[in-house]
């Protein structure tokens, strides 16, 4: 079975520090429970390079992955 995927939106400063250790909390070694991660990089520097697309893509992914 294939596990169930989370779309993970990384962003910039203190966001992205809460995040990283909420990850932490859903290794499988911490809830026995075998989690895919797509992630994607939403900071400011990303979305402008993208021109925002990566925002798009992120959007896809969470309406994809719906749990």
């Amino acid at each position: 079975m294939t596990p169930p995927t989370i779309a993970v939106l990384e962003g910039d400063q203190t966001g992205q520090e809460l995040l990283v250790e909420a990850l932490r909390v859903l290794d499988a070694s911490v809830i026995d429970v075998e989690l895919a991660f797509e992630h994607y990089d939403l900071s400011r520097e990303k979305r402008r390079e993208t021109q925002n697309a990566i925002v798009a893509q992120a959007a896809e992914a969470m309406n994809k992955h719906r749990l």
